[in-house]
């Protein structure tokens, strides 16, 4: 995506530097491709926001069956609450390890 932006705005310059006289179509299929190449970039960021969500929650789902099964896999409260912590995004950077 960022080639083509790069492609169409170096065509942008040379329309506007050039003596080259440019048709409306011209300026309507340029403005049509940007059009569609920021929203490919909406949805590509809303795609990947869907799999860290989904991701997140799958982590999450993990750390609730460890936790059902906290006392037999010898782990306490504490740890339990920082995994929470590091999945949710809850803990503040200066406690990650």
């Amino acid at each position: 995506m960022e080639l083509l932006r790069t492609l169409a705005f170096d065509a942008t310059l040379e329309l506007a530097e050039g003596d080259v006289e440019v048709s409306p179509g011209d300026l309507n299929k340029l403005a049509l491709a940007m059009q569609r190449l920021e929203a490919a970039g909406k949805w590509n960021l809303q795609r990947e926001r869907e799999m860290r969500k989904v991701f997140v929650e799958q982590a999450a789902g993990k750390v609730d069956q460890l936790a059902k099964g906290a006392k037999k896999n010898g782990l306490d409260p504490e740890t339990l609450r920082r995994i929470r912590e590091e999945i949710y995004g809850l803990a503040p950077e200066s406690e990650r390890a």
